[in-house]
């Protein structure tokens, strides 16, 4: 998991979440992939670009779920 103390900007990050479930199939599990902009420790935030969309603004809460391997990899 990532800490916002230890990331830079231009650190790529993953984001796994579970994606895609409705009453007849099970989930699957989406990677998305994180390129730190900005970051802001002392405001506990960072701005980041998620999977090519345009940057926005993330919270220390929200940071902290991010992997900081790609899934699969140690």
């Amino acid at each position: 998991m990532a800490d916002i103390n230890k990331i830079s900007p231009g650190r790529v990050l993953w984001d796994v979440r579970r994606a895609g479930a409705n009453s007849l199939s099970r989930a699957k599990t989406a990677t998305y992939r994180v390129v730190v902009k900005e970051v802001h420790p002392d405001a506990d935030f960072v701005v980041a670009e998620v999977n090519g969309n345009p940057p926005q603004r993330y919270s220390g809460a929200q940071v902290r779920k991010w992997r900081v391997s790609p899934p699969g990899k140690s």
